[in-house]
C-alpha cells in the first residue's frame, strides 16, 4: 500500500474517477449487469421531460436493452435522476400492422453527449408491463 501524500502518484493506489454526474443511490458506474445486453433497434416513443422543463416525446429507436433498463440517443437533453417513459414496440419497423408493445417506466441513470448534437441516455426501469 502506497503511503505517500494524496498529491503524489502513487501507482500502486487504484485511479481516481473523474467527476461524473450521478443519481446518489442509483449510479456508481460499475459494471453490474447480471443479464445479458441485447442490441435491437425497436422503435420506442420516450416521454418525460428535457433538461429545460419542457415536455418530450419523441419516436426514436433502442441502441440496446436488458433485464433491467435501455440505452437510446436522443435530440434533446434530459438530466440524471429524471423521470422517463418508454413505450418499445417489438418489431422493425414503424409498421401499423399489430405488434407487441412494452411500456415502461424509469429514471435516467447516465446522460452522454453524442456527435450531431444527439445524447445517449441510459434509463433503468422501475416498471415496466408487456401489452
Amino acid at each position: 500500500m502506497c503511503r505517500r501524500r494524496r498529491s503524489t502518484y502513487c501507482p500502486d493506489s487504484p485511479p481516481i474517477a473523474p467527476a461524473t454526474r450521478e443519481v446518489p443511490g442509483l449510479t456508481d458506474f460499475r459494471e453490474r449487469r447480471a443479464g445479458v445486453r441485447v442490441q435491437l433497434r425497436f422503435p420506442v416513443t420516450v416521454r418525460g421531460v428535457d433538461a429545460v422543463g419542457e415536455r418530450l416525446d419523441i419516436d426514436t429507436v433502442l441502441d440496446n436493452v436488458s433485464r433491467s433498463g435501455l440505452y437510446l440517443r436522443l435530440p434533446r437533453l434530459v438530466e440524471p435522476g429524471a423521470q422517463l417513459t418508454v413505450g418499445i414496440r417489438v418489431s422493425e419497423r414503424w409498421e401499423e400492422k399489430p405488434a407487441a408493445r412494452v411500456a415502461t417506466r424509469g429514471v435516467v441513470l447516465r446522460v452522454e453527449s453524442r456527435t450531431g448534437g444527439e445524447h445517449g441516455v441510459a434509463v433503468a426501469f422501475t416498471r415496466h408491463r408487456v401489452f
